[in-house]
């Protein structure tokens, strides 16, 4: 007995909205790993120990969503590359979210609001009143494309201050320098032991729970 197997094809997006042009404005071919040396040459002749820009969503994002509504978007221009990151997730529904990351290309910037070209491949969560002293962030953090970084001095990760900082991500083609690269001691404000009334984000160990305002489900130290 022959039998036919006939395999359900999945529906391109730009079929499902009906639109081409639409699907070739919104296509962009992948950043080469080493960047696109849009950024030019970046020579760093005295130590920055505030690298790079970064910002946090107020507001839950869904995956397939194209827009980020974030506290700040001064510091990115349309045809930056960003990294999405889930850095802190409290929730209990969605405890897998974190440290949860995608890279993306801005399409455009308003006031507060991040278009991007490709859809979300992820759901993105982060307290809507975007308080300090909640647990669920997402950080939006820019990602340069140097054609070379000369690295005459120390370059540091933005130190975490409750919304968003230490990660320090570029692209380059050319890498030179005695230069250190740093985010040591930049990320969660820690504690040797949990203590709810100190409002520490982690401490030396497994994250344990409960967690109390900035408590230990943001990871450990």
């Amino acid at each position: 007995m022959a039998m036919l197997i006939i395999k359900r094809r999945e529906t391109p997006d730009w079929k499902r909205r009906g639109n081409f042009e639409y699907f070739i404005r919104r296509y962009v071919p992948p950043v080469p790993i080493y960047g696109t040396s849009k950024d030019g040459d970046l020579h760093i002749h005295s130590a920055d120990l505030s690298f790079g820009v970064c910002t946090d969503l107020v507001g839950d994002t869904q995956e397939g969503s194209y827009q980020l509504a974030v506290r700040d978007a001064t510091q990115f221009t349309a045809g930056d590359e960003i990294l999405i990151h889930q850095t802190q997730c409290y929730r209990n529904d969605a405890v897998s979210n974190r440290g949860r990351w995608e890279l993306n290309v801005i399409e455009s910037v308003v006031t507060g609001l991040i278009t991007l070209v490709k859809q979300l491949g992820f759901s993105f969560l982060s307290d809507a009143d975007g308080a300090k002293a909640s647990n669920t962030k997402t950080q939006i953090v820019r990602v340069p494309q140097y054609r070379k970084l000369t690295l005459d001095a120390d370059i540091a990760a933005k130190r975490w201050d409750g919304y968003s900082g230490g990660i320090l991500p570029f692209r380059t083609r050319t890498l030179v320098g005695t230069g250190a690269i740093s985010a040591q001691g930049l990320g969660f404000h820690g504690r040797s032991v949990y203590n709810s009334g100190m409002y520490a984000e982690g401490w030396a160990g497994w994250d344990m729970g409960p967690a109390v305002n900035n408590g230990a489900y943001a990871g450990w130290v």
